[in-house]
């Protein structure tokens, strides 16, 4: 995971600010956070083999894990392989130093084992992130001694720059060791997904020139390619063999790559322009083009990191996502998440100046959510998501910053967008829904190898909402949807236990659901009521009395509209016990006087889906003028005291409050009027609350 920081400045685009979407209305939204193991920078905290450590470790996972449960993300991108090393039993390369403080020592647990069935108990799934060539850092290469690094040297795998040594590219026997690699952990492991992050050939750049580590593997190998373009290919073939493993072994498992966020300089090859900024961080650096893979359809979907605010010079967060979601329109059949900074929080990650951690920059976080969503919406793709970079700043320190993000962009659970482009397996509906003691049991669902993914969506629907009223294009409303389990079993929410029918549904690794398998659906509509008074345009008094016809067990919601279709409702008065209710008209806020309003009543009864009445119309009664107070004092142009007393002659014909008024202007305009309430013809107002002058 890489953060590039310019050095270049020039007047640049300004960034578009799109339209918010109300994050209450998303199902599907790709939502997940990195917990990077490199150089221990998110996880773990310590390292080492003892009892202690070990205990510390897991806690600390659990802790990340817990955090996202809360923020109702979906996803978690967890390092295992960062050096050639495994954070995982590798049959192949030796454990993480950053484990367990020495490369090659077994720690006594495997901790993508553990972060898998963690994650699953509490519904989230788990990506395998993995950096495919890196072998080495700068001088930690003098500590690999282990007898695959031995192996490695000595077989002639690795190149360097100085900085950074990776496995050679161009070596048919490197890209055969990273498909080995990978299908070892998605056949040993169930996570559901595999994503590589932005280190291709070394960081910084490779010499072209003669001088170049692999310039005469290049010559050797006869291509007509100029050497730039070569290395591209070698990338892209790797990338391709893992790909084309993956559909072999368990093609519902997603594989995606996460590049540097600026890219496009193929773009032309594609009848595309790259991005407006105009320049290509990676092309002939890292020898990545991600286009090249779009267009192979090589990956299910792309994470590019576009670590700048939105008022960066160069590279705002804007018109880089938005054009990266115009590539995933023209490409078709490929995911698009934007990797999102969220480490600007912290100076201690010495990659730019500190941000602070304040709102101010907490909203620069909910933006780059909201304009994901906007810019998809906008090209006409349904894909889309956030990958914040890293898990760290929604906790401990920052769990104030978490707890914001998902208030205001994450309220509810959502499912990972759907892969609709590959062949499904049919599973069905999930038989033997069972509700009994506020949990919900169904017979578990097997696929066709052991590590087929399943699990299953879980939605409580009031029984008020119809089976058809529940329904989307997209299954069942987002709004009703509790969690996602990976167990044949759902304990309901306290809230949820009564008052509800259920949905269950086979949610599997494409992120189709299949058919919908119901518990406690209602049994049939509750007996409509029949509305007594007022009714045919009555006109009403204003202590009125509204009646309706009684049901047995009954009980009644009453709504007060705007209109004949009762759309817009004006009042509402919910869980009556009684067929009639008696308020006065004139407490609704602007309520007119002389005006057709209408009405109508849901009944409920139990087990029953909610009924509705037919709509009655009523019409208000005249408000009347009373006479007008006679004013006493203060008179015309007098001073005011400390507390000043307005007093008036009180009418004989049954007023029972007033209203003083006092204002800057003879006009009485709202902007500069204060209001005060006075009875017995008296009203005692401290001057320094009106505070308009004279």
């Amino acid at each position: 995971m890489r953060r590039i920081k310019f050095v270049l400045f020039f007047l640049f685009l300004l960034s578009i600010v799109p339209n918010i979407i109300n994050a209450e209305t998303v199902k599907r939204e790709f939502r997940s956070a990195w917990i990077a193991t490199v150089a221990n920078i998110d996880w773990p905290k310590n390292k080492g083999t003892s009892a202690s450590a070990v205990a510390q470790q897991k806690s600390d996972l659990i802790d990340y894990i817990e955090a996202m449960e809360e923020m109702n993300l979906t996803t978690i991108c967890f390092q295992v392989r960062s050096m050639c090393d495994a954070m995982y039993k590798s049959s192949y390369e030796p454990w993480s130093s950053y484990l367990t403080g020495t490369r090659g020592t077994d720690p006594g647990w495997d901790p993508l084992a553990f972060m898998v069935d963690e994650c699953h108990k509490r519904g989230i799934e788990v990506y395998a992130w993995v950096n495919p060539y890196r072998w080495a850092s700068s001088g930690s290469e003098s500590t690999w001694n282990t007898t695959f690094d031995t192996e490695v040297k000595n077989a002639g795998w690795l190149i360097t720059n100085g900085k950074f040594t990776v496995l050679n590219p161009g070596l048919e026997e490197t890209r055969a060791h990273i498909v080995k690699v990978c299908r070892e952990i998605i056949t040993k492991y169930s996570v559901e997904g595999m994503i590589f992050d932005d280190y291709f050939y070394p960081t910084g750049g490779t010499s072209e020139k003669s001088d170049a580590p692999d310039y005469q593997l290049w010559k050797d190998s006869g291509t007509s390619l100029s050497i730039g373009d070569w290395r591209r290919e070698n990338v892209d073939k790797m990338v391709s063999d893992v790909y084309n493993m993956v559909q072999e072994v368990r093609p519902e498992l997603r594989f995606g790559i996460a590049p540097p966020g600026t890219a496009g300089q193929s773009a032309s090859k594609y009848g595309l322009s790259i991005w407006p900024g105009g320049y290509d961080t990676q092309y002939s650096s890292l020898y990545s083009d991600p286009l090249s893979w779009m267009d192979k359809h090589i990956v299910d979907f792309m994470s590019p990191q576009i670590y700048w605010h939105n008022d960066h010079s160069m590279a705002p967060f804007g018109t880089i996502s938005n054009w990266w979601y115009g590539l995933a329109a023209h490409f078709k059949n490929c995911h698009c998440n934007i990797s999102v900074n969220i480490y600007d929080l912290a100076q201690a990650m010495g990659y730019q100046e500190d941000l602070g951690n304040t709102q101010a920059h907490w909203d620069e976080h909910v933006t780059n959510v909201l304009q994901s969503r906007t810019y998809a919406a906008d090209n006409g793709v349904k894909a889309f998501g956030s990958n914040f970079y890293s898990i760290q700043y929604f906790t401990g320190t920052y769990a104030a910053h978490g707890k914001y993000i998902a208030e205001k962009c994450f309220p509810t659970k959502a499912l990972v967008p759907e892969i609709d482009w590959k062949t499904v397996t049919n599973y069905g509906a999930v038989k033997n829904l069972n509700c009994v003691n506020g949990s919900l049991t169904w017979d578990a669902v097997t696929g066709p190898h052991k590590n087929t993914i399943i699990r299953y969506s879980v939605y409580a629907v009031p029984m008020n909402v119809t089976h058809e009223a529940a329904m989307t294009e997209d299954g069942i409303d987002g709004q009703y949807l509790l969690d996602v389990t990976y167990a044949p079993s759902f304990t309901l929410p306290a809230n949820k236990q009564s008052g509800y029918w259920y949905a269950v549904c086979v949610y599997d690794g494409f992120g189709k659901e299949h058919a919908v398998a119901y518990a406690n659906y209602p049994d049939g509509e509750a007996e409509k009521v029949t509305l007594i008074s007022p009714i045919n345009g009555a006109t009403t008094s204003w202590d009125q009395t509204f009646s309706w016809s009684a049901i047995e067990n009954g009980t009644y919601n009453l709504y007060i509209c705007d209109d004949a279709a009762c759309s817009s409702v004006k009042y509402s008065q919910t869980g009556l016990t009684a067929n009639s209710t008696s308020f006065d008209l004139s407490k609704i806020a602007d309520f007119k006087d002389n005006t057709t309003y209408y009405w109508k009543v849901t009944s409920l009864q139990p087990g029953k889906i909610a009924a509705t009445s037919e709509i009655a119309s009523f019409k208000s009664p005249a408000r009347t003028q009373g006479p007008k107070p006679q004013l006493i004092s203060p008179e015309d142009g007098a001073s005011l005291e400390t507390v000043v007393t307005f007093n008036w002659l009180e009418s004989d014909n049954g007023m029972t409050s007033y209203r003083v008024e006092v204002s800057t202007d003879a006009s009485f305009p709202a902007s500069s009027t204060k209001t005060y309430a006075g009875n017995g013809g008296m009203a005692k107002v401290p001057a320094s609350s009106i505070g308009l002058g004279t």
